[in-house]
């Protein structure tokens, strides 16, 4: 039996409100709120491949798998097949629109940060770019806003072990 063989892309997703570097914890909840879930984000992205590629596009977006999604980094971790990866990431460019929670939608810039050949790689390096992302945001709430701080480090720990449970 042969296995299919797939490529894991590392995306990142970003907003006009998430483009500007600032670490205004408050702003970035409520972005994140508005975001939507994961099957959602499946759903947009299988759509978005599918409008950009036509037919050609079909077979690519049904064998798509967000494997990981949050909302306050912004990471998307996908699993396609290998040969059709180039595809995916064309698709990714161009994609601009996502529907918020509230019936509206907003423009956004899909960024793939590394494609990797197998989960364990694929993995670190989304575990490497979650502890940036939250290294920069609370490293300067450690004197200010002690319950802050706490709450930021269980969500890390918790992003860390969903990202360790990806198979």
């Amino acid at each position: 039996m042969v296995r299919l063989k797939t490529r894991w892309m590392l995306v990142r997703v970003d907003t006009r409100e998430t483009m500007a570097p600032t670490f205004d914890g408050d702003r970035d909840d409520r972005v994140a709120d508005d975001l939507p879930s994961r099957k959602d984000i499946t759903t947009c992205i299988r759509q978005a491949i599918s409008s950009t590629l036509g037919v050609a596009g079909e077979r690519p977006a049904s064998e798509l798998q967000v494997r990981f999604w949050d909302p306050n980094s912004r990471l998307l971790l996908l699993r396609v097949p290998r040969d059709e990866c180039g595809r995916v990431r064309a698709s990714l460019t161009l994609w601009g629109h996502l529907p918020l929670s509230s019936s509206s939608s907003c423009r956004i810039v899909a960024s793939v940060l590394s494609v990797n050949g197998s989960a364990r790689t694929a993995k670190r390096s989304a575990l490497h770019t979650i502890q940036k992302y939250y290294r920069q945001r609370i490293g300067a709430m450690v004197k200010t806003n002690r319950k802050r701080f706490e709450k930021e480090c269980k969500k890390l720990q918790e992003l860390i072990g969903m990202i360790q449970a990806i198979d």
